[in-house]
């Protein structure tokens, strides 16, 4: 699997655990500071944040 493939899948499975959008956030916040540098992981990460903050 990609790493990419690897970010969105953790964060449906946060949804599916019943994660609260804090700590969602949080994991997008770090995968954003590790991925700092890596402009194509970071449209990933950017993505992710998007579908976030579209989550009701």
């Amino acid at each position: 699997m990609s790493a990419s493939t690897d970010l969105s899948n953790v964060l449906q499975d946060c949804k599916r655990r019943g994660c609260t959008k804090e700590q969602m956030q949080g994991f997008i916040n770090r995968a954003r500071r590790y991925w700092f540098g890596n402009a194509g992981m970071l449209v990933v990460v950017e993505s992710l944040q998007l579908e976030l903050e579209g989550m009701a």
